[in-house]
This record gives structure tokens, sequence and C-alpha cells, in this order.
């Protein structure tokens, strides 16, 4: 089955398509052989070799069909009107002959039936009561009928067959032609009524199928105020254009399981929802092929919808002004992790004004856009200005996001240096996985030092400055990148544990010390929860017996066995 249908006429997809019918494409055949007969418009046209998945525009197929009178040499649509004339032409010539008919001796005497065939005895019976109301209608017609009484047996035996026959054949005319009415002889047995009624029941029984369409499972459709006609097709030609398209797909498993256990010989389906189906298949196969489009696509959808809840929560809800080079930053970063999660690199420019119309787009009747000093800002729908406050709020606010993104960005890009599995030294401990950067240390070097040079080169700064960027390391790679301080302290930490439940008079260690060292260690994670400003005083890290601990969880004191232990 093709996926897009064409008109046999314009050879075009747009619009509605209307699959062919029998009827329709024999209609079609038959106009086309006019058309090239007298050399009419649409005589080059080629129609289908086969109705099935081929369909046309209604209003080209009413042109198509649409032969002026003088050129239709054959009607076969009124050619049931033409057989009817020329049966009424036919008994008004038999009423006009000289001989009357013999059809009131006949009724009246039961001995002229017996000289009849089976055949015709079957039709007198069916069709008296038809016979005797035409007589009763017609009296005159039958007026000089007594001298037929003179005339032989054989002769009478003769014409009467086929004069009953024309007669009946006469009144049971219907819109049909050619239809046989067959009823059994009263005088028979049961048995062959009985008989009839099983193979009548067979017969339905085979044909529930073809009463209603395989789609809608329905006899009776209407489209505009119109009854849909039930269309058949082979049930083999039906089932391999529709199996193909709907195997291993559980929408479809109602219908998948119908056509397999379908036998009959022809197939029941409306047009419209053969058409339907065929528009649903297709439209589900593009969509399940994907390109690169439409990845991106997805991609800038993700990222816009981070700016949508930012804007929905701040902007809208709480009354929060924000640049819009900042939503703009925001937008590129959550972008930029986007596209690596994904392992794609980005190959288009997306740029604040594109974020701009895609703002207004969205939420065109609750927010704004304000210009101050060539800075766009994005404020809810009911402000009405900006003080200058605000904005340079903002710019601040937009530096400190700058930076931070910066940074971020710095340390995602990073080289790791993984550690050896074996023959691991103490230099690839005290080196740790990555170096830190230099930009980070300049960082934190400024914002404990600020601008005095003493400060920024005191040991005590310098301890901190490392110790916190060690940590920011860690933290933005959530702990799959380690630092020195992180591979010490863990080591340390798994060391002191496994010491402590194990015998340790080997190592001259006491209990005590163990305590002690687990204590400061202690205190040093409970700072770090606390979040402390990086000024620390001595006192603050003095433990009982004397010794210090840095933020490091380094033992910094006096005791002179712990430190050569």
């Amino acid at each position: 089955m093709e996926n897009t249908l064409i008109c046999f006429v314009c050879n075009k997809s747009d619009g509605k398509i209307i699959l062919f019918s029998e009827e329709t494409l024999r209609k079609c055949r038959t106009v086309l052989k006019i058309r090239k007969k007298y050399n009419l418009k649409y005589k080059d046209i080629i129609l289908p070799d086969e109705y099935i998945g081929n369909g046309y525009h209604r209003e080209y197929y009413k042109a198509f069909t649409g032969v002026m009178k003088k050129y239709l040499t054959s009607k076969p649509v009124n050619s049931t009107k033409n057989s009817e004339k020329q049966k009424s032409v036919s008994v008004s010539a038999y009423n006009s002959s000289p001989t009357p008919p013999l059809i009131p001796e006949l009724t009246a005497e039961p001995s002229c039936l017996q000289s009849l065939t089976t055949e015709s005895s079957i039709y007198i019976t069916s069709q008296s009561s038809l016979i005797s109301n035409s007589i009763e209608s017609k009296p005159t017609t039958f007026q000089g009928n007594r001298h037929l009484q003179n005339l032989p047996t054989e002769s009478s035996s003769i014409l009467q067959p086929s004069l009953i026959f024309d007669s009946i054949k006469l009144q049971s005319t219907t819109s049909q032609e050619n239809i046989e009415i067959f009823e059994p002889d009263v005088s028979d047995n049961n048995d062959s009524t009985e008989d009839a009624n099983i193979l009548n029941e067979n017969d339905a029984s085979t044909n529930n199928y073809q009463i209603v369409c395989v789609f809608c499972n329905r006899e009776h459709k209407k489209l505009h105020s119109k009854m849909l006609p039930l269309h058949k097709a082979d049930t083999n030609q039906f089932k391999s254009s529709v199996l193909p398209n709907i195997e291993g797909q559980e929408e479809y498993a109602e219908l998948l399981n119908k056509l397999k256990n379908f036998s009959g010989p022809k197939i029941s389906y409306h047009t419209e929802c053969r058409v339907n189906f065929n528009n649903k298949i297709s439209f589900s196969k593009k969509s399940s092929s994907k390109n690169d489009w439409h990845c991106h696509r997805e991609y800038h959808q993700l990222a816009f919808n981070e700016i949508s809840g930012i804007i929905e929560e701040d902007v809208i809800k709480k009354g929060r002004c924000y640049l819009l080079v900042y939503l703009h930053e925001l937008y590129i970063d959550s972008l930029e992790k986007i596209y690596e999660e994904n392992s794609v690199e980005i190959n288009s420019i997306f740029t604040a004004h594109h974020l701009e119309e895609k703002i207004l787009k969205t939420f065109s009747k609750n927010i704004k856009f304000f210009t101050i000093r060539n800075k766009k800002l994005i404020a809810p729908n009911y402000l009405q200005a900006i003080d200058d406050t605000i904005f340079e709020n903002l710019l601040t606010e937009n530096t400190l996001q700058k930076a931070a993104l910066i940074l971020r960005k710095l340390i995602l890009q990073m080289e790791k240096n993984k550690l050896p599995i074996n023959n691991i030294t103490a230099q690839h401990l005290m080196s740790g996985e990555v170096s830190i950067p230099p930009q980070l240390l300049d960082f934190y070097f400024t914002l404990l030092g600020g601008c005095n040079k003493k400060r920024k080169k005191s040991m005590k700064c310098a301890r901190q400055v490392h110790s916190y960027s060690q940590d920011v390391i860690f933290a933005v790679h959530n702990g799959h990148v380690k630092t020195p301080k992180h591979i010490m302290l863990d080591d340390m930490i798994d060391e002191v544990k496994r010491l402590q439940n194990c015998e340790i008079s080997s190592f001259h260690i006491e209990n005590e010390d163990l305590k002690e060292l687990m204590n400061n260690y202690n205190i040093f994670k409970q700072r770090c929860f606390n979040e402390t400003d990086g000024e620390c005083d001595i006192d603050e890290n003095q433990t009982t017996d004397g010794s210090s601990s840095d933020e490091d969880g380094n033992i910094d004191g006096n005791d002179e066995s712990f430190r050569s232990d």
C-alpha cells in the first residue's frame, strides 16, 4: 500500500482523496472509452489497473465522468429503465395481437395445469394471485376467448408455458435484472423447506463478516448527512496491503486478529474508514523517523522549559525582574548541558533576540519588556516603571551569574588524569585526578584576601584557597572527580576505622589517641555543614590535647608521638 494516495486526474495528494471501488473504476473505464472515441477532454488520462490503493478527488471525478448525453451510446446505469420500457412495449404488442392470452382458462381449469412442465407449474402457483389481479383490472382484453376451446391440445400445451412465463415475468419485474424467484412446491413434503432453511442459515453465518466494515464494525455510517456504502475487496489482496503496516503494533491488535481470523472471499469496508486508516498509518511512519532537526528542536524546547519555569515562578507570581542577557546565559548553559548529555555538538547560534521572540510568543499577556541603558529587562505586566536601584541590583546579579557560569564551565572542561590501578604511589595520591585551574585560585584569593596583597600571600590564606577550590571541583563534578584532599581524607578515615576495630598494639597508638583523632574529624565535618566563613581562628581548631585540625581534616598539632606514628 502506498504511503500517499494521489488523484488519477490531477496527480496530487492534497485535499481529501476517495478510494476507488469496483463500480467507480468500471464507470471511469467506460467514460474513458467514450472520451477517446470522440476525442474529448481527459482522453489521455491513464486509469489504474486495480481499484485497491488508488483514489480521486470528488470534483475531478465529477468533471471526468460528466459526459453529454449525445456521446453516450450505451447507458449501463439506466439499463434497468430500458429493460422496463422494452417489456412494456412487448406487453402492449402482445395485448394487441389477434390471439388473446389463455390465462383465464388456465386459471379456471386445473386440468390444463397438469400438461405444463415443472418449471411453469412453479411459476403458476407462485404468481396465481398476480395473474388474477391483472385479469380483473383488464377484462376487455379477454372477450374473444371462446374460440380457443377448439384449439388442439398439443398446441395449447405448447403455447401455454411461454405465455404464462411472459405474463409472470411482467408482473414480477423489479429494479434488479435477471433475478430468479424459486419457491418449493406446496405439495412437496417439509424436507425441502428444512433443507432450504439450513442452507440459508449457513449462508448467513458465513457472510457475517461481509455485512459490516472491517475498520469501524458498522454496517450503516453517515458522513455529511449521506449514507456511506459498503465496498467489497478481495480478502487476500486486502490482507497483503494492510497486515504489513499493523503487525507488531499494540494499537491495531484487534484489527490484526480480525483479519487473521477472517476466511471469507470478500471483505467489506467504508471508503472513509479506509482513507482515515491510511492517513493514520502514513502519519505514524513519518513521526517514527526523526532526523537531526527534530532532535535539535527537542533540545531547544527542554532548555526553554527551564526558562519558562523561572518566568512563571519569579516574574509572574513573585513580580521579580530579570535582564534578558541573564536569561539568555541561563538558556545557553542549559542547552550546552543537554547537548553534552546526548553527545551532540551545537551547530547553531541562538541569540538573545530569538529568546525574546519566543518569550513574547508564550507569555505575551503576562510580561512586558523595558529598555534601560541599552539593556532589555523582563518584568511583570502590571509593573509601570523600574527605578535605578532595581536596575543596579539586576546588573550586579548578572555579573555574579556570569562569573559563576564562567568558573563552572572552566571546571567542567578540565582534563582528568585517571589514577593507575596497579603500582600506585604516594605521588599519584598527592597529585589527584585533576589540578586546580589558576582562574579558580585567583577568584578565591580575591574573595578571601580582597585587595590586601599581604593577606593573599599568607600561608593560611593559601591553605584555605586550595581547600575551598578542591571542594568546589569535587562538588561541581558530583563526586566523580577526586582531588588530593578528598583522596587522602577518605583513605585516612578508612584507616582510622580499621585500626579502631582491630588489635593496635603493634602501632603503639592508644585508643584515646584514635578517639581524639575522630573527634577532630567530627569537628571539621560539623564546621563544613554549618558553612562558616573562611576566616577561622586557631582557637576554634584547637583540640583537647593542644593539637589543631585544618579545613582539610589534617591534624596539625604538637603531638610528636602522633605525628611520628
